[in-house]
C-alpha cells in the first residue's frame, strides 16, 4: 500500500499543469466506528481512537483540488453497551491504513476566500488496508454459535475498496499556511472491518466516520485567478486569461487582449474595436459607421461639387477640375506650350521645354525694349549648380533694358537652395547663383546702383523638398522689382 502511495505522488505532478499551487502537511484526529458492535447507528464517542497521516495537495482551479493522502488508525467497537448485548460479549479491534486520492470542491473561490474561511466538499477513492482482531468470547459464557464458527473460519480480503465523502472548513492562518476542519464517512462495501458478520448482522455492511484537523503549507508559484501563469508574471492577476497575453483575457477572441482592447466586448480590428466601413474610425464614434468618410467629417463621405475625388474641405478649387497632387486645382499653362505655369519661366510666351518654356532665341539677340517688367519672376538652377541657362539670360536682357530705362526701378536679387546637403554650403550657393545673375545685369547695362543680391539658403523653400519637382521648385533665384 505504500507503494500504491508513492505512486499517486509521483504521477500527480506529471499529470497536472506544472504552474499550479501545492500544499502539504499532517492530519490527526480520530475514528468511530460504525457497524455491528457499534453503540448505535452513528457510533459512540467512547469509541473514538486515534488517526493520524499525510495529506498532499494540489490547486486545479479557483475553486477545484485533488488530494493525496495517507491515514493510520485503529477501529474499535464492543457490546458492552447497549445492556441487552452484554451477554453476548463480542469485541474487536482493527489496525487501519487508508490510501485516499480526494477531490475537493470550495464553495467560494480561492481569490474570493483569502483571509477567511470557506467550507468545501470532498469525494474520491481509496484502498483501505485492515486487520480486524475479532473477540467471541469476551464473556465466557456462551458456547460458540454457528455464525461464530463460520466467522472464525471466514476467507475475507484484507484489501477493501472505499468510497470516502464528506465535508470541510478551510481557514487562511496566513500565506503560506493554511488549517482545515474536515467530517468524512467511508462506505466500505463489507461487513467485516470489524472481523464479524454472520455471527451479528450479515446483511448491514460496516461503515466508520473521521474528524480531523488538516494542517498544510503552500508552495511555489502564487496564482490567484488560477490560470496557470503565476501571478509575478501575470499582467491581469486577478482575471483568468491566456499565456498568449501573458495571464490576460480577450473576452471578445478578437486577438486584443482586454486591456489593450478599446472595445473588450465587442471584436475588431481597430485597437480590438468594429470598424465597419474600413475608414479607420471606430463604428462607436463614426457618424456614418456603414459609410467611409474622413475623420474631419466624422466618418462620413465628405462633398465634392466638381467630381475631381477631392472633397470640397481639402480642395483648393472646388469649382474646378484638379488633381489631388495640385490640392484639386487645374494645371495651368497660360501659354498653352505644354509646360505649366509653375514651371514655365516665360509662362506668357510660349517656347520649348528644353529652354524651360522659353522661346529659343539667341541671348545676344535684340530685343524690343519691354514697356513693363513683372513684379516677379523665378530662374530655376539645376541642383548644386550655378550655371546661367539660355532661358537665364533671356529673361535678365529684358530686365537689364527695363532697368536701363527706368533708372527709377530697384530690383532684388535673391538665391535659394533645397534643402539637400549641408546648410552652409547651401547659403554660399545660393548667393553665388545672385551674385552671378548681379554680375550679368550690371554687364547688360543695368544700373548697379538698382540693384542688391542676396542668398538665403535653403530657408524659405516654396515647394515640397520630398519631392524632385519641388526641389527643382526651390533651386531658384527671384527677381524682385521694388
Amino acid at each position: 500500500m505504500r507503494r500504491l502511495l508513492l505512486v499517486v505522488m509521483t504521477i500527480l505532478p506529471m499529470v497536472l499543469p506544472a504552474q499550479y499551487r501545492w500544499e502539504g502537511g499532517l492530519l490527526g484526529g480520530g475514528a468511530i466506528y460504525q457497524g455491528d458492535l457499534a453503540f448505535s447507528a452513528l457510533g459512540s464517542l467512547k469509541d473514538v481512537q486515534p488517526v493520524y497521516g499525510l495529506a498532499l495537495r494540489r490547486h486545479l482551479s479557483p475553486r477545484l483540488s485533488l488530494r493525496a493522502q495517507l491515514l493510520r488508525g485503529q477501529l474499535s467497537g464492543s457490546d458492552a453497551r447497549p445492556h441487552e448485548r452484554a451477554s453476548r460479549g463480542f469485541s474487536f479491534k482493527t489496525d487501519i491504513s487508508e490510501y485516499a486520492l480526494l477531490a475537493e470542491w470550495y464553495v467560494f473561490p480561492s481569490e474570493l476566500s483569502d483571509g477567511i474561511a470557506t467550507p468545501y466538499l470532498f469525494a474520491g477513492g481509496a484502498l483501505l488496508s485492515m486487520a480486524p482482531k475479532p473477540d467471541f468470547f469476551g464473556n465466557g459464557a456462551d458456547p460458540p454459535n454457528a455464525g461464530v464458527k463460520a466467522d472464525a473460519q471466514a476467507g475475507y480480503s484484507h484489501t477493501r475498496f472505499v468510497l470516502p465523502l464528506g465535508l470541510g472548513l478551510r481557514f487562511n492562518l496566513s500565506e503560506q499556511w493554511r488549517l482545515g476542519l474536515e467530517l468524512g464517512a467511508r462506505a466500505t462495501f463489507t461487513d467485516y472491518i470489524d472481523g464479524i458478520s454472520a455471527a451479528a448482522n450479515p446483511e448491514k455492511n460496516d461503515w466508520y466516520t473521521t474528524g480531523s484537523l488538516v494542517v498544510t503549507y503552500h508552495w511555489g508559484t502564487q496564482d490567484r485567478d488560477g490560470d496557470g501563469i503565476a501571478d509575478r508574471l501575470d499582467r491581469c492577476p486577478e482575471l483568468a486569461g491566456l499565456a498568449l497575453y501573458k495571464g490576460c483575457p480577450d473576452s471578445d477572441g478578437d486577438g486584443w487582449p482586454d486591456p489593450e482592447d478599446g472595445c473588450p466586448l465587442a471584436a475588431g480590428t481597430l485597437n480590438g474595436c468594429p470598424d465597419s466601413d474600413a475608414d479607420g474610425i471606430a463604428d462607436f464614434t463614426d457618424r456614418c459607421p456603414d459609410a467611409a468618410g474622413p475623420i474631419s467629417q466624422g466618418g462620413c463621405p465628405g462633398h465634392d461639387r466638381d467630381g475631381d475625388g477631392v472633397d470640397d474641405e481639402q480642395d483648393a478649387c472646388p469649382d474646378k477640375i484638379g488633381p489631388a497632387s495640385r490640392n484639386g486645382c487645374p494645371i495651368e499653362d497660360t501659354d498653352q506650350d505644354g509646360i505649366e505655369d509653375d514651371r514655365d519661366q516665360c509662362p506668357d510666351v510660349p517656347g520649348s521645354r528644353a529652354n524651360y518654356g522659353c522661346p529659343e532665341e539667341s541671348p545676344e539677340e535684340e530685343l524690343p525694349s519691354p514697356v513693363a517688367m513683372p513684379p516677379m519672376q523665378r530662374l530655376f538652377f539645376e541642383p548644386n549648380d550655378a550655371a546661367l541657362l539660355a532661358s537665364h539670360q533671356l529673361i535678365l536682357n529684358q530686365a537689364a533694358r527695363y532697368l536701363s530705362q527706368h533708372p527709377e526701378a530697384f530690383l532684388i536679387i535673391k538665391g535659394h537652395t533645397d534643402n539637400r546637403g549641408n546648410a552652409r554650403i547651401n547659403q554660399a550657393l545660393s548667393e553665388e547663383r545672385a551674385r552671378l545673375c548681379f554680375d550679368y545685369l550690371v554687364a547688360k547695362g543695368a544700373p548697379a546702383s538698382c540693384l542688391r543680391y542676396e542668398g538665403y539658403g535653403q530657408r524659405y523653400p516654396i515647394a515640397d523638398n520630398g519631392t524632385e519637382q519641388g526641389r527643382r521648385q526651390n533651386n531658384r533665384v527671384e527677381l524682385e522689382l521694388q
